[in-house]
């Protein structure tokens, strides 16, 4: 669905949520190119990210941004379903959950539940 290589030695971290500011994807955007950062100045120096939601236009499109600026190292998918949700959230390392106010909801529920 999101055409990454698999590569086990990369770790996966994903964000499902609302594409809203309360969810923090100012925050996503903001580090971004440190998370994706190559040259060991980043995470770990090479990551994949998978990034699903849906909501406003302007989150949407930095996604989508996203996706093409960091081809083959970014998924996105932008709506939701809940099948899709515990797949990427079973199959992902790291959960990102930026959000400023929720601090438990069920995507966290779920990545405890699935070890993410």
């Amino acid at each position: 669905c999101f055409h990454l290589p698999e590569d086990p030695d990369v770790p996966i971290i994903c964000f499902i949520g609302r594409l809203a500011y309360q969810k923090g994807l100012d925050i996503l955007e903001s580090v971004m190119p440190w998370l994706m950062a190559e040259d060991h100045s980043g995470v770990t120096g090479k990551v994949q990210i998978i990034l699903m939601g849906t909501g406003e236009q302007k989150y949407a499109d930095f996604l989508n941004t996203a996706r093409g600026q960091y081809h083959g190292r970014v998924g996105v998918h932008v709506g939701f379903t809940p099948e899709l949700e515990h797949k990427i959230l079973a199959g992902a390392d790291i959960l990102l959950m930026p959000s400023r106010y929720e601090p438990c909801g069920l995507p966290q529920l779920y990545a405890q539940r699935y070890g993410t």
